[in-house]
């Protein structure tokens, strides 16, 4: 287990292209053993069954004669073997073949260099059926079986050829002769051949373990350099990433200061309205009642001169009134988030007279000052529009928190408005100004608006500290 582990540890180390090297070195060496291996035992094969043809056909053709004669009893075993053996001398076989034999069908040696075999019967070997059956059959064998004993004296290993030996004009086999040849220079060819066949194995596998390499290495080299291009791309999109987080903070934060600001701007506005030509208006309509028309001057015209300066003065003191009280905002800086969105209902509700009720569920009770501020302005410009475009249909205001955003949504029942799109688009002064505002926080704001269901104002602002509230 533990050289499991240590092994695996090894492994480990190593980078992709060791691993890639070392695994496809181990595969290789492995195909080019197997390979190798049948390469050489179809070498050993085709070597054995080419000398043993050769034989065959050889001495073969030098031998069948006599064997005839022999069958036919013409010459007797001793006449026989001096017939084989100059023959065999003759033929210069004598220093290759050790010994041969002649088989019947029934497995019975009917001659034998051996002539103490002369007359035995073995048992009939897979060869000995070939040879029959008209093959030529050749292997080198380690003569390890019963009929070998003699031979045993003399060689450890031959090579066994059995050939048919045929009757001329007939084709027909009547016997089949069994060679044993000395196998010191098949076995030389054979380890030639082999060393042969294994060096360009060897120079083969190596050609392509060293093609493999080189394309590994090459393509790691461009997969390390892309990587590094990689790395280096994501390291500067990590630093702008950053320089952008930090801008957009910068830039979010100036815009709750610049919300805060324009609140506080209004509120100077509104507050010099009030004081200054509100304050003028009210002075000239007290200055205006010293000041009674002529007894000579008809009463009718006296009545209606007063009477349209009075009221033009009264509109534009009211007017101005109303222009300086939409401009100036509550202090919302210490409301929650619900008292600012009952606080801009109760406002709307004293100036119109609607009796409207806000619905909050799951509102955050602090939020920063910029939220609440456009909170305010949302549903105080939605619930002016509905007053104006939905008639006495009231409206419904629904502030949710949700997920650490703000939603807030105005629905009326009205007939709708008469150009969606325009709205939408931002085109429409007041609904340009709570789209922006919500914008500038990070949120979005959604209208929606049929004659079947009325309008909706959805706006869903973020609710969290920021720098300036």
């Amino acid at each position: 287990m533990g050289s499991i582990t240590a092994i695996r540890n090894a492994l480990n180390r190593l980078s992709l292209v060791e691993k890639f090297n070392y695994i496809c070195l181990i595969i290789l060496l492995a195909s080019s053993m197997i390979i190798g291996s049948w390469v050489s035992n179809q070498i050993e094969s085709r070597v054995i069954a080419r000398v043993g043809h050769a034989t065959s056909l050889f001495a073969g053709s030098i031998i069948t004669p006599g064997v005839i004669d022999l069958l036919q009893n013409q010459i007797s075993s001793n006449v026989s073997d001096l017939a084989f053996a100059k023959i065999l001398s003759a033929a210069k076989l004598g220093d290759h073949i050790v010994a041969f034999k002649v088989w019947d069908r029934a497995g019975r040696v009917i001659y034998s260099s051996n002539r103490e075999e002369i007359g035995n019967v073995f048992t009939i070997e897979a060869g000995l059926l070939e040879a029959w059956e008209g093959v030529v059959s050749a292997e080198i064998s380690d003569l390890d079986r019963d009929e070998h004993k003699w031979q045993r004296t003399r060689a450890t290993r031959l090579l066994e050829t059995y050939s048919p030996i045929r009757e001329p004009g007939t084709g027909q086999i009547l016997a089949v002769v069994e060679f044993y040849q000395s196998v010191a220079e098949i076995e030389q060819e054979i380890r030639r051949a082999r060393t042969l066949s294994w060096i360009i194995v060897g120079a083969v596998v190596l050609m392509i373990y060293l093609s493999l390499v080189a394309i590994v290495v090459t393509g790691s080299r461009t997969i390390i350099a892309q990587k590094d291009e990689l790395q280096r791309a994501v390291a500067e999109y990590r630093i702008l990433s950053d320089r952008n987080i930090v801008l957009n903070d910068r830039l979010r934060s100036a815009a709750v200061r610049a919300t805060a600001l324009n609140e506080s701007y209004l509120r100077g506005i509104a507050a010099e309205l009030h004081d200054g030509p509100g304050q003028d208006l009210g002075y000239s309509l007290l200055i205006l009642d010293r000041f009674a028309p002529k007894a000579d001057m008809p009463s009718d015209k006296k009545k209606d001169v007063t009477k349209d300066l009075r009221m033009a003065l009264e509109r534009a003191l009211e007017e101005i009134r109303h222009i300086s009280a939409g401009l100036r905002s509550p202090d919302l800086e210490n409301f929650t988030v619900e008292e600012a969105v009952t606080h801009a209902v109760r406002i709307h509700g004293t100036r119109s007279g609607a009796q409207i009720t806000a619905h909050c569920q799951n509102v955050p009770s602090t939020a920063p000052l910029a939220t609440k501020i456009t909170i305010f302005r949302v549903i105080q410009e939605s619930l002016i529009n509905a007053h104006r475009h939905a008639g006495d249909e009231l409206p419904r205001v629904i502030v949710t928190g949700k997920n650490g955003v703000i939603i807030v949504q105005i629905t009326d029942s009205g007939p709708g408005m008469p150009d969606e799109s325009v709205f939408k688009n931002g085109i429409h002064l007041g609904i340009s100004v709570m789209k922006e505002r919500v914008e500038l926080l990070g949120g979005r704001l959604e209208i929606t608006s049929c004659e079947s269901s009325g309008t909706t104002v959805r706006a869903v602002l973020p609710c969290r500290n920021q720098e300036g509230t």
